[in-house]
C-alpha cells in the first residue's frame, strides 16, 4: 500500500488506547481511536479504515456484536479481536461472527507490529491478485465415477 495506512482501534481504556496510538505513531501509521462500538462505527463510516482493531468487554455493545456491526458495514477490512479470555469459545464466538484476528491482551509491541504488517501484506496481495477468468477452463466430466448421495 503506498498510501500511509489507517488503523482503527476500538478500546473502553484510555491506557491502551494511548499505548496503541504511540506504538502506530512509531510505525508511521494514521490511528484512530474510539471509547465505545459506537463511536468506532462512526469514525469507520468516516475514515474507512485499513485495519481494525477491537477490545471484547466494552460499555454497551460487547466486541463480538461490535464485529458483527463492522462486517456489515465492510466485509473485508481485517479485525483484529483483543481480550484477557483465554477461552477457546470466546475466539470461535469472534471468529464466527467475522474477526479475521484473535490475540489475548497484554499485547506486546513488536507482537502488534508484526500481525497489522501480516495483514497489510495481505491486502496488498488481494488487491494485486487478478480475478479469475470466468472460462477460463472447464473441468473435465467424471464418466463412470461413483457418486456420492
Amino acid at each position: 500500500m503506498n498510501q500511509q495506512i489507517k488503523i482503527l482501534s476500538i478500546d473502553d481504556e484510555a491506557e491502551i488506547r494511548y499505548a496503541l496510538g504511540a506504538i502506530f505513531d512509531f510505525e508511521h501509521w494514521s490511528a484512530m481511536m474510539a471509547a465505545d462500538v459506537e463511536e468506532g462505527l462512526s469514525l469507520f463510516r468516516k475514515h474507512q479504515p485499513d485495519i481494525v482493531l477491537i477490545d471484547y468487554h466494552l460499555p454497551r455493545i460487547n466486541g463480538i456484536e461490535g464485529v458483527r456491526m463492522l462486517r456489515r458495514l465492510s466485509p473485508t477490512v481485517p479485525i483484529i479481536v483483543f481480550t484477557i479470555d483465554e477461552n477457546q469459545e470466546v475466539a470461535n464466538r469472534f471468529l464466527e461472527a467475522g474477526a479475521t484476528d484473535f490475540a489475548l491482551k497484554p499485547i506486546k509491541a513488536p507482537d502488534l507490529i508484526s500481525r497489522i504488517r501480516l495483514h497489510i501484506r495481505l491486502l496488498e496481495s488481494q488487491q494485486k491478485a487478478p480475478l479469475p477468468k470466468s472460462n477460463s477452463r472447464s473441468w473435465p466430466k467424471a464418466s463412470g465415477a461413483p457418486r456420492l448421495n
